[in-house]
């Protein structure tokens, strides 16, 4: 027998002039989160979205029916069962379509990202006077505290209801009964919590000291090759000594400061690039005893603010463009702010900026980060 009769028709070939721009990227999540894939991409007229994800490392795809799924922003909520899974987008236009690179979805397990800044110290005290400990951290959103004691050199431990017990700062009137007992903050953000350094209590006996810190130096914010002056002011018995420390280890350990100025009340000397991120402090000595200051930190400058523009340090000689706070419609960026020469546009520098219509850069700049002008919908002059 013979089949029926089929016609072949030659046609011109279309080509898809859909291009993605911006590939979905692989995301590390904790369960219970809202995790997103973004795609970009540029074609002819309106272009359509559809998000397909496969459970067997890419094998299989099958179209995903979650929130965004027909748009370039794919979202949900995720769960430990889409652990490993894939997602990919296929974007057509009025010529073809074209599917994107796939991301891999990761859940990764809860972890705190709350970072302890400053631990509690010893402290000695004579009963009768207020003892206090506190603490300095950082993490996501609004921290919590909790202040613990030990009573048996920190085998156990158990919440205590002193004053500020559930803040940064505990105190309370000491007796000879907390002689010896640790105390320690559990801190917690979003994420977590860390549990500080146990600090311990002394209760001594009471000496005669009358030395008197009345101005303890302040923390100073500075680049090497700068001057760095640290003073202290303080009354007592005769003529009083001091003696500057320094501390590398957030004050766990002092050591005398190696400068000539080191035994005066004012610690001066040229910053060196090791000389950032130690504290220092001052023991004043009087006839009947001594008393310490508290610690000023030296801390490097990484970023400064000129005309509305927040500039990144990246080296001695460079910087970066890292955000714009301004509302005039014209910036003009010179090639050079306090000595530093301007290279870079940093990410998302003038993101969402829908004032800006123009802006002048310096030739000095080399790089223009992903998404520098992201959403300027107004900008249209660029020197």
């Amino acid at each position: 027998m013979t089949s029926n009769a089929a016609t072949l028709t030659i046609v011109e070939e279309t080509v898809p002039t859909v291009t993605i721009t911006t590939q979905p990227q692989d995301v590390s999540i904790v369960a219970g989160r809202v995790v997103e894939f973004t795609v970009a991409a540029t074609g002819v007229g309106t272009l359509s979205y559809q998000w397909e994800t496969s459970t067997d490392g890419g094998a299989t795809w099958k179209n995903t029916g979650f929130t965004g799924n027909k748009t370039e922003t794919l979202t949900w909520t995720v769960t430990e069962s889409h652990n490993g899974r894939k997602y990919r987008c296929v974007v057509s236009d009025a010529n073809g379509s074209v599917t994107s690179d796939a991301a891999t979805l990761t859940i990764v397990p809860e972890q705190a990202t709350v970072t302890i800044i400053t631990q509690p110290q010893d402290t000695s005290v004579v009963a009768g006077n207020v003892v206090e400990f506190t603490i300095e951290a950082t993490g996501v959103g609004d921290l919590s505290y909790q202040w613990q004691t030990s009573t048996d050199g920190g085998t156990t431990w158990k919440d205590t209801g002193l004053t500020g017990n559930k803040t940064d700062r505990l105190y309370w009137t000491a007796t000879d009964a907390h002689n010896g007992r640790q105390y320690r903050c559990v801190v917690s953000d979003a994420n977590g919590s860390v549990t500080s350094e146990a600090a311990t209590l002394t209760i001594v006996e009471e000496q005669l000291d009358t030395v008197e810190i009345t101005a303890d130096p302040e923390t100073i914010e500075a680049r090497p090759g700068f001057e760095i002056v640290f003073t202290v002011e303080a009354t007592g018995s005769g003529e009083l000594a001091y003696q500057w420390e320094v501390s590398s280890d957030n004050g766990a350990t002092w050591t005398p400061a190696p400068f000539t100025s080191s035994m005066t009340d004012t610690l001066a000397f040229i910053a060196s690039a090791e000389d950032f991120g130690k504290l220092y402090r001052c023991v004043v000595t009087d006839d009947n005893g001594s008393a310490t200051s508290e610690a000023a930190l030296l801390e490097l400058i990484v970023r400064f603010e000129l005309n509305d523009v927040t500039y990144y340090i990246l080296n001695d000689d460079d910087v970066m463009i890292e955000s714009y706070d301004g509302t005039l419609s014209s910036v003009v960026i010179p090639e050079t702010v306090q000595g530093f020469t301007v290279v870079q546009v940093g990410p998302g520098a003038f993101e969402g900026n829908t004032v800006l219509t123009s802006i002048d850069l310096p030739d000095t700049i080399t790089v223009i980060a992903q998404r520098a002008f992201a959403g300027c919908s107004s900008l249209s002059d660029m020197h």
